[in-house]
């Protein structure tokens, strides 16, 4: 892992009632914090908001999610 996303942490994850997605509140010691918003758009692809942040920093983040899933099945 790079060392500036050490300590990286997800806070909160919370569904939206308005649309079709999520945010994903993170939480890095050596960049701040800041949220991923991921949604399914008009046009069926999956869009996310990323901060300006890296696919790499994305992919790191969306690594974390287990630990707030349910697995069924």
């Amino acid at each position: 892992m790079n060392e500036k996303y050490e300590g990286l942490e997800v806070t909160n994850v919370s569904i939206h009632a308005d649309f079709k997605g999520f945010t994903i509140s993170w939480d890095a010691p050596r960049i701040g914090f800041g949220d991923l918003t991921i949604w399914i758009g008009d046009d069926k692809k999956l869009h996310v908001d990323t901060e300006c942040m890296s696919n790499k920093f994305v992919s790191l983040v969306l690594s974390k999610l287990p630990a707030f899933m349910v697995v069924e099945g």
